[in-house]
């Protein structure tokens, strides 16, 4: 069995060929005391704030990257485990190509490949998420194919740029500014401008449903419950999209700094690549209302969001595994070590 994995900073994804996403949920887990497993996923997420002292909600993956190797392999293990139950029983010596951040350090990678095959699978890959990504949204990166792309994924814990051409991440930066700082921001600004904490949940959800970028038109509101910070009662308030669009213009335009200062190491002879292709939008935050045109505006590039944004990587993972490999996608015994695809990093 092959299994292509995401490990992303606020959801846990699979892709399994022939069967597309088997498995789609938060990455996060619940620990009692002594660090066993109690909940993980939509379970855990359920739990967060309403648990006593003695048990800990844990992110493994923060800021974009494995935080906790071992916890993130626990919290993959045991998801797989549900989602599977006996074809993972009985499927001897799984496959596993795994989408991680062209950031992670070889020591991380390596501690990784270790948990996968303490946890039973010894047979693992790690690809940059930036290749794995321009897969599923059907770039033309193949080894033999000197186009430039440049793509952006805009994910809950970081924002990666990438410039990918010939099988290789040439240049990438990055921003921790991403889908949860935009969240945070309107919590923000929602506690200084209408004195009212709201929870995260529900800021995510005013995000979803009513955030937009800047020049987007159109009025609209969103009620939701929030607790007033002087009285300390719960109120219910209505937030409009203009409001939605004075928090996000902040967070928006560090986003787009990061972009331009990516753009300024494309090598010459890519940035006519660039020039026609333009950039590709991959990741949750790609989804947010205007964000195309709000970036076309600024680089003066075509500017496209990949058809299944949100998606694209888990489903790209083992085609970009097997682009590498060539012999099927699956590494000897102990693991394969992909993160070497990069030429250079830079971080913004």
């Amino acid at each position: 069995m092959k299994i292509g994995v995401d490990l992303g900073t606020a959801r846990v994804r699979a892709w399994v060929p022939n069967g597309g996403v088997i498995l789609d949920e938060p990455a996060v887990m619940a620990l009692d005391g002594t660090g066993r497993v109690i909940a993980a996923g939509q379970e855990a997420l359920l739990m967060e704030g309403r648990v006593p002292a003695e048990v800990r909600i844990v992110h493994p993956i923060a800021g974009g990257r494995v935080a906790d190797p071992r916890l993130a392999v626990e919290l993959l293990r045991v998801l797989l485990r549900r989602t599977l139950g006996w074809r993972w029983r009985w499927s001897f010596h799984p496959f596993l190509a795994l989408a991680i951040s062209d950031q992670e350090d070889r020591h991380t990678c390596t501690a990784i490949l270790e948990n996968l095959r303490a946890a039973g699978i010894p047979h693992a890959a790690l690809v940059p998420r930036a290749l794995a990504a321009a897969r599923g949204a059907g770039l033309k990166i193949d080894e033999d194919c000197p186009e430039g792309h440049a793509l952006v994924d805009l994910g809950a814990g970081r924002t990666e740029i990438s410039i990918i051409t010939m099988g290789q991440v040439m240049v990438s930066r990055f921003s921790p500014i991403a889908g949860h700082t935009l969240t945070e921001a309107i919590r923000q600004y929602l506690a200084s401008r209408r004195g009212v904490e709201v929870a995260v949940g529900q800021a995510e959800q005013a995000k979803v449903e009513l955030a937009c970028c800047p020049g987007v038109t159109g009025e609209r509101a969103y009620r939701l419950w929030g607790r007033d910070q002087e009285s300390g009662w719960p109120v219910e308030v209505s937030v409009t999209a203009q409001e939605l669009r004075e928090a996000l213009e902040e967070p928006l335009a560090r986003i787009n700094q990061a972009v331009h200062r990516c753009l300024e190491e494309v090598p010459a002879g890519l940035a006519a690549d660039l020039v026609e292709r333009g950039l590709v939008l991959v990741g949750g935050g790609a989804l947010l209302r205007g964000i195309a045109s709000y970036l076309e505006r600024s680089t003066l590039l075509p500017v496209g969001v990949a058809k299944d944004p949100q998606t694209c990587t888990v489903s790209g993972v083992l085609a970009a595994c097997k682009a590498d490999k060539g012999d099927g996608g699956v590494p000897p015994l102990g693991g394969q070590l992909l993160v070497g695809r990069r030429r250079e990093v830079l971080a913004c």
